[in-house]
């Protein structure tokens, strides 16, 4: 089901950002990848529902955006070096 609102969640933001609303990126970049790494997080906790499994999802999120965007930054600042 998580999975179904994570898609949904994808689809109604870029439909919202096709339509000029704000709102789509933050759909896409926050909400979606946080009901994809849920069920991840709950499975590895035993499969109890618990703050502390919502709270985990969102710094296990925050943390992949940041090593992500980072390796982004590293990649694009190699490709100025060597122009």
């Amino acid at each position: 089901m998580f999975y179904v609102a994570g898609l949904f969640a994808i689809a109604v933001g870029v439909f919202l950002l096709v339509n000029d609303k704000r709102i789509g990126i933050a759909m896409i970049l926050t909400l979606a990848p946080c009901l994809f790494l849920y069920p991840l997080v709950r499975f590895f906790l035993g499969g109890r529902d618990s703050v502390f499994g919502v709270i985990a999802t969102f710094i296990i999120e925050e943390v992949l955006k940041a090593k992500i965007s980072s390796a982004l930054k590293n990649r694009s600042s190699k490709k100025d070096r060597f122009r």
